[in-house]
Order: C-alpha cells, then structure tokens, then sequence
C-alpha cells in the first residue's frame, strides 16, 4: 500500500512540476511579445 501511496505521490509531484514549467514557458513567451511590441 505504501509503494502505491508513493508512487501516486510522484506523479503528481511530476504532473505539478510540469504544469509550473509550461507557466513558466508561457510567461518567457508573453515578455517576450511584450519587448518586440516595445521595440516595433
């Protein structure tokens, strides 16, 4: 039961580490439309 608890526990931890990296994608996408706006 243990090892299923664990297991479970890093997939979620995975699934939350790629929701933060593809937030944190997202927002280096964003400052970078907004520093060509600035430019253009």
């Amino acid at each position: 039961m243990n090892a299923i608890f664990f297991q479970q526990l890093g997939d979620s931890i995975k699934d939350i580490l790629e929701v933060i990296k593809q937030a944190s994608m997202s927002d280096q996408i964003t400052q970078i439309i907004k520093a060509k706006k600035v430019v253009a």
